[in-house]
């Protein structure tokens, strides 16, 4: 699925505009000790905002922060600044008790769904498994629940006695699903989930994804490489580099009208379906690699990189500031034109 016009159901738009706010992020931050005097800067300062029943797309290139960002929101990762706030809750400062409750309300699906299934572990103890930790029900009941599960993600219930070496990649992440919703949560963190996927398959559990979402009123942090999933999947979007969001906004104004000069180079890069258009598409080429997160640029941490740099850029360290309703943006110099997203240009 790597274009813009990849067959799946559409969610961008204004169905979660309103809606209360589920999670907030301020300030968070990770940093990992690499010997006596080096730190490697993995999260630093990622400020996010989800509302109840929306999908929050976040983008950015490898070694960016993304599923570190997810890992300090499901606290399997302990911060080292910021705060994360579930339905008001701080859950940065809470105790394993507090936490065991909380995580009934905050689930996960991973990109390998071999390595996050057990392979001792039948499908219907694999999505029992929550239901067993959390002493939900007796083993009539969870047996009633995991046929039920089942139905939901569309697998047959003689899947249930199957180990996961017998499942396809497609059937394995129904069944990361599947254990995912168990508990009946207000939140699934989605890292890469359809990225180890053939094409065909992709959009088949996109569409899950967006079944399950309106059936349940669901949110989602759908972590993913692919534009064209995160477009078709996501209300809203935040773009991330070198540990930081850099743009953020709903996900027909990010796609239509980017602000931030990364967000521009990577729409660019997106491959289109149309061999026409993508032979004459204009990639937005920026120089040079990404630095390392253990030796942070001074000022703009893009700046090395970025085409519309200016001596600003290298001296000051831009913050996110709104550029209009619901638009913030760390750049000292955005764009304020718009943007073919097929064709890799301004639309003007």
């Amino acid at each position: 699925m790597t274009g813009p016009q990849s067959e799946t159901a559409s969610v961008s738009g204004p169905e979660a505009v309103g809606s209360p706010t589920l999670l907030e992020v301020t300030g968070l931050t990770k940093h990992f000790p690499v010997g006596k005097k080096t730190t490697v800067r993995a999260v630093d300062g990622v400020d996010l905002e989800i509302r109840e029943g929306e999908t929050l797309g976040v983008v950015g290139e490898s070694g960016c922060g993304k599923s570190t960002t997810a890992r300090l929101i499901l606290r399997l990762l302990r911060p080292t600044a910021g705060t994360i706030r579930f339905e008001g809750s701080d859950i940065g400062a809470a105790q394993e008790r507090e936490l065991h409750t909380i995580r009934r309300d905050m689930q996960a699906v991973f990109q390998d769904s071999f390595s996050s299934l057990d392979p001792r572990m039948t499908v219907a103890q694999s999505v029992a498994e929550p239901l067993v930790a959390h002493r939900v029900g007796n083993a009539k009941e969870r047996r009633e629940r995991i046929d039920e599960l089942l139905d939901v993600v569309g697998l047959a219930r003689e899947f249930a006695t199957r180990y996961p070496h017998q499942l396809s990649g497609g059937q394995r992440q129904r069944v990361g699903i599947a254990r995912a919703l168990a508990l009946q949560p207000k939140l699934v963190v989605l890292d890469e989930p359809v990225s180890a996927l053939d094409l065909s398959v992709q959009a088949q559990i996109v569409n899950l994804l967006v079944d399950l979402q309106e059936r349940f009123g669901l949110a989602y942090i759908f972590i993913a490489h692919d534009l064209g999933v995160v477009r078709q999947i996501s209300h809203r979007v935040a773009i991330m580099y070198l540990g930081r969001v850099v743009e953020t906004g709903p996900t027909d104004d990010i796609f239509t009208t980017p602000a931030h000069p990364y967000t521009r180079a990577l729409l660019s890069a997106t491959l289109n379906p149309d061999p026409e258009i993508e032979r004459n598409r204009q990639r937005i080429l920026l120089t040079g690699d990404p630095p390392s997160p253990m030796r942070m640029p001074e000022g703009c941490r893009f700046h090395p990189r970025c085409p519309r740099a200016e001596a600003r850029c290298s001296q000051e360290d831009p913050q996110l500031r709104e550029r209009g309703q619901d638009r913030p943006v760390a750049c000292f110099f955005p764009h304020d034109d718009t943007f073919d997203f097929g064709r890799g240009v301004s639309a003007e």
